[in-house]
């Protein structure tokens, strides 16, 4: 019991089974322990079952106190209905609001905060590097050394195979100015405004700063995730490495056909009549060197494109991953507060849309 109760009603029954003095002493007590209690004014009747006494007036006491009850009910109702449209109209609520969809709003704000860590650099790169490596190994021989001039463009960033192995393990990433920081922002800014259409301006205007609370370390915090995690594919394409044996060997063939030819010619030169075989019209030596000579140029030529396309699949891959690696920063930085001030703003709303009820 305590003294905030609206109203405390004390029956006592089967008084029909003790005397007026006992009645007497049992409500002094009472009124004693409602008093200690904080409930002295509490209303006390004394009434039996079995003769009826003070049932009567039991029951219009209960009358009175359920038509003031109900009568409260009423004004309180009233008083939230009214609390409610102030409320719905100080806040400009007007329809449903339903939960933002964040589903895909980091991946969206990675492949943003990926570009400003340098992903498309590192992904060129690394595809650069590929098809230079595909060149070495496969490249058309004559033409092989021309992959070898230049410096790699994973060296330049310490992402090569050397580089690793000497230890240099933290890539050289290009510089972050404050410019980054300014475009990211701008970017978080339209999404989640656009996304918050419907919302009022106030909510709208917090969810946005909410999300820009945490989106101004997104880009140093996507530089360290891709300093510290990236790893990327070096080298030739096997495939690529197999068609420059397959060349070296036709290359044998054409040194085959050619030294033929010579020998043939230099027997003639000193009047020795060498018979040649031939191949139809075309003689077997001439034949040997221009068959293995187009095979070289076809396996040149089917090593450039599976580097490319390896080249490709890589880019790919690098954009991929870095991108991940950035999507973790951006749910833990933006759109972790993004969801809890939107789950704020739905609880309220919701609250506020049953008030009438």
């Amino acid at each position: 019991m305590r003294s905030s109760h609206a109203s405390v009603t004390v029956v006592l029954t089967h008084i029909d089974t003790i005397s007026m003095p006992e009645r007497d002493v049992i409500a002094q007590d009472l009124r004693r322990l409602l008093s200690e209690r904080g409930v002295g004014e509490a209303e006390v009747f004394a009434v039996s079952s079995t003769t009826g006494e003070g049932m009567r007036t039991l029951i219009k006491h209960l009358t009175r106190e359920a038509e003031r009850v109900a009568r409260q009910a009423s004004r309180a109702r009233a008083a939230l209905r009214e609390a409610s449209r102030l409320l719905g109209e100080s806040l400009e609520l007007t329809g449903t609001i339903r939960g933002l969809e964040t589903d895909g709003l980091a991946a969206d704000l990675a492949g943003t905060a990926a570009d400003l860590a340098g992903a498309p650099i590192i992904a060129e790169a690394v595809a650069d590097s590929t098809l230079r490596a595909g060149r070495r190994a496969g490249g058309w021989l004559p033409l092989r050394w021309l992959a070898r001039t230049g410096a790699d463009p994973l060296r330049r960033l310490h992402l090569d195979d050397e580089s690793r192995a000497e230890g240099a393990t933290t890539p050289t990433l290009p510089t972050r100015s404050a410019s980054d920081e300014a475009a990211f922002v701008n970017a978080v800014r339209g999404i989640v405004g656009e996304r918050a259409q419907g919302r009022p301006a106030r909510w709208r205007a917090a969810l946005v700063e909410r999300a820009l609370s945490g989106a101004r370390e997104v880009p140093d915090a996507a530089h360290r995730e891709v300093a510290q995690h990236i790893r990327v594919s070096t080298g030739a394409p096997a495939l690529c490495r197999v068609l420059g044996g397959a060349q070296l060997l036709a290359w044998l063939g054409v040194v085959v056909g050619v030294a033929w030819i010579v020998l043939v010619h230099l027997g003639r030169a000193v009047l020795i009549d060498v018979r040649v075989p031939a191949l139809g019209p075309i003689p077997l030596p001439t034949a040997l060197a221009a068959l293995c000579l187009l095979i070289t140029v076809l396996c040149a030529c089917t090593s450039r494109a599976l580097a490319r396309w390896a080249a490709s699949r890589r880019r790919r891959t690098v954009m991929r991953d870095l991108r991940g690696l950035c999507r973790d920063a951006v749910d833990r930085l933006v759109v972790a507060p993004l969801r809890s001030e939107d789950n704020r703003q739905v609880t309220i709303a919701s609250f506020l849309a049953r008030l009438p009820l």
